[in-house]
């Protein structure tokens, strides 16, 4: 089901004005928002001397109330990696880099587009049909296989590598034709 970015953002400004209501603000608490997360105006709420840890708690609370959204990840929960207590923790763990995305991310119940055109799609999600991509490797003198294991984007390389017959040193990924 998709969610439009009309309805996205209107839920937002909703969620903005509860914000702003509870922490008695009268600017705008979001700086922006997307299908992938939501930021907050960091700069103005440190300047009103808001607890941040106590914001977002409260952002990510009313956040998960919205009918589309599974659950919200913090900046701070991904970097701890001793905190595993949510069931997506390490698969938004695994693409999370504290110098990129945003302060809050979210985590669509599962067929959801959230904030997109009435066309298109993307990626991102936990779930198995947006994780499980078939991979083709097609061409003269590869013998046809199926591989029902999991493998990854670093083994791409070296697959690679190996059917131009070049040596792959040095790569966390393996040859799938040789494993």
């Amino acid at each position: 089901k998709r969610i439009e970015r009309p309805q996205y953002e209107e839920d937002i400004a909703a969620i903005d004005a509860l914000l702003q209501k509870e922490f008695n603000l009268t600017e705008s608490t979001i700086s922006k928002a997307n299908y992938s997360g939501v930021e907050p105006a960091l700069s103005y709420l440190a300047k009103q001397g808001i607890d941040m840890d106590v914001f977002c708690k409260s952002l990510q609370e009313k956040l998960k109330q919205l009918p589309y959204i599974a659950d919200t990840y913090s900046m701070t929960e991904l970097s701890d990696s001793s905190n595993n207590s949510k069931k997506y923790m390490q698969a938004m763990r695994n693409s999370f880099d504290p110098r990129y995305g945003y302060y809050i991310s979210l985590v669509p119940k599962e067929h959801y587009l959230i904030d997109m055109r009435e066309n298109g799609t993307t990626h991102g999600t936990p779930y198995a049909y947006d994780t499980h991509v078939p991979l083709i490797f097609l061409g003269k003198d590869i013998e046809a296989q199926i591989v029902n294991k999991a493998v990854g984007t670093i083994d791409i390389a070296p697959t690679v590598l190996g059917l131009l017959q070049i040596q792959a040193l040095g790569m966390d990924g393996k040859n799938l034709f040789t494993e």
